[in-house]
């Protein structure tokens, strides 16, 4: 019976064993000195190596990279990361930061064609580091499982790789560059099928006249920053054929100086799920289009630096995602309490955390903003704003960033510990406005002074709190005095007091001793 049930699972045992040596067999297991498994493959640790050497780093960004027995498992040097099932090398991000680049702790050189040794490489990003104005590489092109690249602010774009065309499966792609070099067909884009992300900000694209067809054919974009591109303006005859991709949900056309007619009849065939709209430094001008309202996703609006006029829609007040709204130096005018209104006017008010409305032309007084418990930013500098600043400005909790200056504001500066806790440039320009923090006070400051304030001038109460103050230390010292003496007096004069007393002290260790003896023996023989 045992012999015939060993017989049938033989073979199992059998399958088993095979595909653990299978197994073993393709991981990736290189022995160093310590016994230690690592998972970096000798050709891309050698790849990694060669590519360290075409950089110039000064300041020991690539220091864990080497061939020391204690730095050749690659997977752990900085911004590398493995398969944990195959060990080929998935991310390269060497990526400098904004403070980092800007003094100048970043890698420099050429970018090595030793890449292409990484044959399973997914993520690429270089961006942030000083390639000396070296063109993006034509072998990057070849990098077919590349999913996620970066090159900004490092490579100069003369012009992109013809192989860039071959990269269908890119998903992020981020060629954002300082140096505006310009560029001609976007076409090479029209290939790149999977795209979700794309940068090109700061390259010079007024040849690319096919910008918006091209654009258009990519069905899977989400994020889209053409930011200070200068882009031609857009053909109307291509509006009709070619429709943005409705899945978008960023899209950043900023500092291009496109005219409303090369905007506002596209741009409301866009998804309804849109949530960032960045249109500011164009040449927007009329007033605020109703057909914004249907955009009803929207979470941030940007529209800076225009020249767009009259007042505030009611319809933004329903725009119940909407948490920024940033309309500063263009041309509105009206009534603030007006526009307050209109966006108090629904479920805006509740969900409301930055107003950008400075540098335009509106008049009035500073309305009730009490409703607006979720702001944190309110910019209305630089208007012909009057009168005073009402109390429920004190009561926004939240408020992190504030502009009143350059209006006509008169009064005191309600006291709260918000508005008394920002820079007094925040006031400045407001000739007959005073409080703190502004250093000119107000006429009522003079004999009530404000609290935390030592103007020289005691009130009753003050001398009345200076004068319990003095009693309270006065009582303190005498307490100790009595109490201390009172005791260790006695102790002194009276000698049986004395016996009695370090008796009993001797009484109490003896005690502590024996019982903490005694616990410890029992503990000893409960573990044995």
């Amino acid at each position: 019976m045992i012999i015939t049930m060993l017989s049938k699972l033989f073979p199992i045992l059998e399958y088993v064993a095979l595909l653990s040596m299978i197994f073993f067999q393709l991981e990736p297991r290189i022995a160093d000195s310590n016994n230690m498994v690592m998972r970096c493959i000798d050709e891309e640790r050698e790849a990694l190596l060669t590519f360290k050497q075409s950089m110039v780093d000064k300041y020991g960004v690539l220091s864990s990279w080497g061939r020391d027995n204690d730095k050749r498992d690659c997977c752990k040097w900085r911004g590398v990361r493995c398969s944990n099932k195959t060990g080929h090398v998935k991310v390269l991000n060497l990526r400098r930061s904004d403070d980092e680049n800007a003094r100048g702790k970043v890698l420099k050189g050429t970018i090595s064609p030793a890449l292409l040794k990484l044959h399973d490489l997914r993520h690429l990003d270089l961006s942030n580091n000083h390639f000396g104005g070296s063109p993006v590489p034509e072998f990057i092109g070849s990098l077919s499982r590349l999913r996620y690249l970066n090159l900004s602010c490092g490579t100069s774009l003369l012009k992109v790789p013809r192989p860039f065309q071959y990269l269908s499966g890119l998903v992020y792609l981020r060629l954002e560059n300082s140096n505006l070099f310009s560029l001609g067909s976007l076409e090479w884009l029209s290939h790149l099928s999977s795209l979700r992300h794309l940068d090109l900000s700061y390259i010079n694209l007024t040849k690319s006249s096919d910008w918006f067809q091209v654009v258009a054919k990519l069905r899977s974009l989400k994020t889209l920053v053409l930011r200070s591109c200068a882009l031609p303006p857009i053909n109307p005859s291509f509006i009709w054929h070619f429709n943005l991709s409705t899945s978008i949900e960023t899209l950043d056309l900023s500092d291009n100086n496109l005219p409303s007619s090369s905007v506002y009849p596209w741009l409301f065939n866009l998804s309804r799920n849109i949530l960032v709209l960045d249109l500011a430094f164009n040449s927007l001008r009329g007033s605020i289009p109703e057909a914004f309202q249907h955009i009803v996703s929207l979470k941030s609006l940007h529209l800076t630096d225009n020249e767009l006029e009259g007042g505030i829609p009611k319809f933004f007040g329903n725009m119940c995602s909407l948490n920024r709204l940033f309309l500063p130096h263009n041309k509105l005018s009206g009534e603030l309490s007006e526009m307050i209104q209109n966006l108090s006017g629904g479920c805006t008010m509740n969900s409301l955390e930055g107003v950008s409305l400075g540098g335009n032309d509106i008049t009035g007084p500073l309305p009730d903003l009490g409703g607006f418990s979720s702001l944190k930013i309110l910019i209305l500098g630089e208007n012909r704003l009057n009168g005073t600043i009402d109390k429920s400005l004190s009561q926004l909790l939240k408020l992190e960033s504030l502009s009143l200056g350059r209006n006509s504001f008169t009064g005191k500066i309600p006291l709260g510990t918000q508005l008394q806790s920002f820079n007094a440039s925040v006031y400045a320009g407001n000739p007959e406005l005073c409080g703190l923090p502004l250093p000119n006070k107000c006429p009522d400051e003079e004999s009530t002074p404000l609290p935390g304030r030592n103007d020289g001038a005691n009130t009753l109460e003050d001398e009345d709190d200076q004068f319990m103050t003095l009693g309270f230390y006065v009582g303190l010292i005498l307490g100790f005095f009595v109490g201390f003496w009172g005791v260790c007096g006695t102790l002194m004069l009276n000698r049986s007091w004395r016996h009695g007393y370090y008796n009993c002290l001797t009484g109490m260790k003896d005690w502590l001793y024996v019982t903490a003896t005694l616990n410890i023996a029992k503990l000893q023989k409960f573990r044995n």
